[in-house]
């Protein structure tokens, strides 16, 4: 929990530090005068496309969570969606966003088995289609980017390997029963020696009891066709309504002459490459990485205003909408 209120120190501070870079170098006036200006048709539907990503990665959890069993309804899947955003918003790498799902699923009623189980499996599900996006963009889209943009493609090729590397380990820590087993053993036992851990042989069986129900329920979508096809259909989707927020934060300035397919792949490049900054909502590199990308779309004019937008909707209205949720649950369950 110490961690976590540093984490949340570290991104106010980036947040207020992003406020006052744009007071002392004159930009507030501009950004302010354009966000008046903005059509708020279009930028209604910046928020929905957001909106609608979050609930389509709750309706993904549900599914998943109701095929081991468990009677969720989708506001609890809604709910563990949205403290998610809020845990992966603030720490490094969006590392505690999982953990802290699984403690609410757990509460749930959900063994954390089934539990670690299902998010295991939609992560990589994320992941995958992010990948395949990635390449099908790359492939129609490469050319264009790459005489405008220096050294794009090996820019785009290291994300990529980085998360083709991250599917390969979760896949092998998905079914890799032994070896998991044995991992986990050592590194009781030597816990155990630094006298961290009490009772080994105790946590020892716990862990491997929890681990034989993660595996038995990890093959719960590859004995489920329809169930994977729906969940990769769903994936799909929810990245498409991410991908889609630049071109409507473009059309909310007026501007016209971007195609929607450019910039969807730009969206895809953007966060390939940043989705493993070890900082929190990669902050710096997807901002850097909006510009060099989207600044073959916005006039120079416009570029910072579209960065603002862009972060309060993608970034800190999750953290926003998620820390408040998380309080409320927090409550209910005390």
């Amino acid at each position: 929990m110490k961690k976590n209120k540093w984490y949340i120190i570290l991104v106010v501070a980036i947040f207020i530090g992003t406020i006052s870079y744009l007071i002392y170098s004159g930009e507030m006036v501009t950004v302010t005068e354009q966000l008046l200006n903005l059509n708020p048709y279009y930028f209604l539907l910046c928020v929905g496309a957001i909106i609608a990503y979050w609930m389509t990665e709750a309706k993904i959890t549900n599914d998943m969570v109701r095929s081991t069993g468990n009677k969720q309804p989708y506001n609890k899947a809604l709910e563990v969606t949205m403290i998610g955003q809020f845990f992966n918003g603030i720490t490094p790498f969006s590392s505690g966003g999982q953990p802290a799902q699984l403690y609410f699923l757990t509460k749930q009623k959900l063994p954390i088995g089934k539990g670690s189980s299902v998010l295991m499996s939609k992560f990589i599900i994320y992941q995958a289609v992010l990948v395949v996006y990635s390449i099908v963009f790359l492939s129609i889209r490469a050319k264009q980017f790459e005489t405008q943009v220096d050294h794009l493609f090996y820019i785009v090729l290291i994300g990529f390997i980085v998360n083709v590397f991250v599917i390969a380990m979760l896949l092998f820590f998905s079914f890799a029963k032994k070896s998991n087993l044995y991992i986990l053993t050592k590194i009781i036992k030597l816990l155990h020696k630094v006298k961290i851990v009490k009772n080994p042989e105790e946590r020892i069986q716990k862990y491997h009891n929890d681990l034989k129900d993660f595996h038995k329920h990890i093959l719960l979508l590859k004995n489920n066709g329809k169930l994977f096809a729906r969940i990769v259909l769903l994936s799909v989707i929810q990245l498409a309504f991410y991908f889609i927020i630049p071109f409507l934060i473009y059309r909310s300035f007026g501007l016209e002459g971007a195609d929607l397919i450019s910039m969807i792949a730009g969206t895809g490049f953007v966060l390939m490459v940043t989705s493993f900054i070890p900082i929190p909502g990669a902050s710096g590199g997807a901002e850097g990485g909006f510009v060099l990308i989207f600044g073959l779309f916005f006039i120079s004019h416009y570029i910072i205003t579209a960065i603002v937008i862009w972060r309060l909707i993608t970034y800190y209205l999750g953290i926003l909408i998620g820390g408040i949720w998380m309080m409320f649950a927090k409550i209910r369950t005390e």
